[in-house]
């Protein structure tokens, strides 16, 4: 994959391009694509910081996952949640028409048993939610742009932000085949006469001579089929896979792995040879323009923490300007010639400003923070390069800095681990990678117990149906508890056969928001179990729910039940959790932006 400039026309940024053929169903990249950071109270401006508040999330609306976040992350804290996608998930352009990814959940796709939050002092320094995996949704053809759809695919849709204003949506492609079909004039030269009642963007969208008209209407007979092709020849500037290579920048130079370095989750490891000085990979960069907006408060307005995001990021102790990587650089973990934590040689790679690749990067270090502040899109660029050479499987390390360095020498010295849990323990990825029966003390073994436990929850597969609107479930009863189990199953429990995965995938590919917190109540005869539902906070609420009256499942299968962690009971929502953002070295950082003291 390559990120190189745009086909999209009227645009100037960057996309993502593939230089081999991928069949419909086929993976972009051989695993997951880096890492996912969740968001919370993303919307709370109630806070001082509201205005800090306010200028993040205008740079950054177009970057997150709202919708589609999966429910490991949208259990993370409640409602106002959202999944930061590194590369693949952040970085293809928005189209429509000529959407071509799809993604999928890995296997595991959380992963908090690689630390021990009783021992560990990285506990909760580090996301534990990995990257999708992205497939293609049809046949992509070598020097294609892979599109991601954003979901804005009409001018008048609700919520719309101002960027779309210059995008092609169906209705302008529509809009062209019927002036098309209704006849367009051109001049003795053979030139398109623009009409002049046409809308502006569909106008643009026309076979600019009658010999384009007649290479389109031999090509394409059906108006769906000049749809297409108006969307891949007149709104597109076509690439060839030579031109990528010598415009782009390699963005499979780099895979996630578990770290050679204990207890601090994935690191970014080469997949190629990376002689000395090549690139490693680009890193544009998203701004936040006061690092307060990342400060988390309590109910009582005190504040309560900081986002993990702050470590993504790169900053300076003397600004409070912070520039975070859209790409899977973020992978690359800390190591300096001042410890041996990492390896006797020292970090294999460094960091310097964009050289030339990015177009606007260079004019962004001349600005003002006031001027940056009026930006509402990105403009800076990073890039990682290889300081040796670098052989395949080997992990690539840079130097955070000094500062951080020593804030986390600090943080080792000062840290003091949560109290001991009060019964059994287990993470999340454990419970869901366990085969067999569900552990005992994850099953109540009485059906009018739900399930306790200090850190983990249950998820059961599940949509609402006819039968959560039977009559047993709209008449009060608050003597159900004291019904006999045979009466409590024949007057409240359904077969829960229908509610499995959609394929045998399981939990890479389904639905979101469709695990409904749940109890496993007892293991039957059969190897199945009896669960009751609990109400899904992103659904309407059912009766059953409105007369506290137990929803029961029998006949429920294991392969349908998915644990999570309860929502702000992460290790990344711990007191004391590490916060600190990488370091950019005092001769690269503009000190027009340097707005504050050292810390």
């Amino acid at each position: 994959m390559w990120l190189a400039p745009s086909s999209l026309k009227g645009y100037s940024g960057y996309g993502i391009f593939t230089t081999r053929d991928i069949p419909k169903g086929g993976a972009v990249l051989g695993g997951p694509d880096g890492l996912s950071i969740p968001i919370q109270d993303y919307l709370d401006t109630k806070q001082a910081n509201k205005d800090a508040k306010k200028a993040w999330i205008d740079v950054w609306d177009n970057y997150w996952w709202g919708r589609g976040v999966p429910d490991h992350v949208n259990y993370f804290a409640g409602t106002d949640v959202v999944d930061y996608q590194i590369a693949f998930g952040a970085l293809p352009n928005h189209h429509c028409l000529l959407d071509s990814l799809h993604s999928q959940y890995p296997k595991p796709p959380f992963m908090d048993g690689l630390v021990d939050r009783f021992k560990d002092p990285s506990a909760g320094a580090f996301t534990y939610s990995r990257g999708r995996e992205f497939l293609v949704n049809r046949d992509i053809k070598s020097g294609e742009e892979l599109f991601l759809s954003y979901g804005y695919c009409r001018h008048d849709d609700e919520d719309i932000p101002d960027w779309t204003s210059r995008i092609f949506m169906e209705e302008d492609f529509s809009a062209a085949v019927d002036m098309i079909q209704n006849g367009l004039d051109f001049d003795i030269q053979g030139a398109l006469i623009v009409p002049t009642s046409s809308a502006p963007l569909a106008a643009e969208l026309l076979p600019k001579s009658r010999k384009e008209l007649d290479e389109m209407l031999a090509k394409a007979k059906s108006k769906k089929e000049r749809i297409h092709y108006l969307a891949t020849h007149q709104g597109l500037n076509m690439r060839t896979p030579e031109w990528i290579r010598a415009n782009g920048m390699c963005m499979e130079n780099m895979i996630p792995k578990q770290s050679t370095i204990s207890a601090i989750g994935q690191g970014g490891f080469a997949q190629f040879p990376i002689r000395k000085g090549e690139l490693v990979t680009p890193a544009p960069l998203l701004q936040i323009l006061d690092r307060s907006a990342l400060d988390l408060y309590d109910s009582s307005g005190k504040k309560s923490g900081t986002q993990l995001l702050l470590n993504y990021c790169f900053g300076h102790c003397k600004s409070t300007l912070l520039l975070c990587p859209d790409t899977n650089a973020v992978l690359i973990n800390h190591c300096s010639s001042r410890s041996n934590v990492c390896s006797s040689q020292g970090p294999n790679a460094d960091y310097r400003w964009s050289t030339g690749w990015d177009p606007t990067s260079d004019d962004w270090r001349k600005k003002s923070l006031q001027e940056l502040a009026l930006e509402t899109g990105r403009g800076l660029a990073l890039e990682i390069f290889a300081t040796r050479d670098i052989l395949p499987g080997e992990e690539v390390f840079i130097d955070y800095g000094p500062e951080f360095e020593l804030a986390w020498n600090q943080h080792v010295r000062i840290w003091k681990p949560p109290p001991p849990p009060q019964g059994p323990w287990i993470t999340a990825q454990a419970a869901n990678d366990s085969e067999g029966p569900i552990f005992d003390f994850l099953v109540t073994g009485n059906l009018r117990r739900t399930t306790q436990h200090p850190y983990l929850f249950t998820g059961c597969q599940y949509w609402p149906t006819s039968e959560d609107n039977v009559e047993a479930y709209r008449e009060s009863n608050r003597a159900w508890t004291a019904m006999t189990d045979r009466a409590l199953m024949t007057h409240y429990a359904n077969s829960g056969s229908r509610y499995i995965y959609w394929d045998e995938e399981g939990y890479t590919n389904h639905a979101d928001t469709s695990h409904w917190p749940c109890s496993v109540l007892r293991q039957e005869p059969n190897g199945k179990y009896v669960v009751r539902i609990h109400q899904n906070p992103w659904e309407d609420s059912l009766p059953w729910h409105q007369n506290s009256l137990p929803r029961l499942l029998h006949s429920y299968s294991r392969e349908s039940i998915h644990y999570f962690v309860k929502p702000f009971s992460n290790d990344q929502q711990m007191p004391g959790a590490f916060r600190h953002s990488m370091m950019i070295r005092d001769g690269m950082f503009p000190a027009q932006w340097m707005n504050r003291k050292a810390d």
